[in-house]
Formats: C-alpha cells, sequence, structure tokens
C-alpha cells in the first residue's frame, strides 16, 4: 500500500443472525473431512445434542462433491438454523 494511504472498505460486510438459543434448533456440522475434524465435530454434534437440547445435527464437509461446487455446500448448510466450522488435519 501506498505510503500515507489508507485502508477504505468498499463493503460492509453484517454478521449473520444469532439464534438466542440452540435448544431445539438443527446444527449443520462444517468441516474439511479429515480423520482429526471428521471426529471432533461428531463429538461436538453429540455434546450440543446431550448438553444444549439441539435437535439434530448434520453434517456438511468439503470433500466431494462439494469441493468441485462448494455452493452446494453453503446451499446444504444454510438449511440449518446454525453452523459451527472447523477444520483440522
Amino acid at each position: 500500500m501506498p505510503e500515507g494511504r489508507k485502508p477504505t472498505v468498499e463493503k460492509i460486510i453484517s454478521l449473520a443472525a444469532r439464534p438466542s438459543t440452540l435448544k431445539g434448533k438443527t446444527v449443520a456440522l462444517y468441516h474439511n473431512d479429515k480423520v482429526a475434524s471428521f471426529s471432533v465435530m461428531k463429538t461436538v454434534g453429540k455434546l450440543l445434542k446431550e448438553r444444549v437440547g439441539v435437535k439434530d445435527v448434520f453434517e456438511v464437509h468439503s470433500k466431494a462433491p462439494f469441493m468441485r461446487h462448494p455452493d452446494r455446500a453453503i446451499e446444504e448448510a444454510l438449511k440449518a438454523d446454525a453452523v459451527v466450522a472447523g477444520t483440522a488435519d
């Protein structure tokens, strides 16, 4: 960036709405489908059901066919009331 110039923001992006509670909600678990990520997200889903009262969880991952079509992964995740995302190796 040239000296003396301040960065500008061309578009302000708002945060997604947050539900006041996850109790009774459906949560998408978005991960990169690596072994560690798969294991962690399975545990997160189980704990959300047991401790928070989440109604249902489903997985959305970046592995094929979603890797070739990331918009499909986003469309799937948007079917949930909330999304928990994680990555691992």
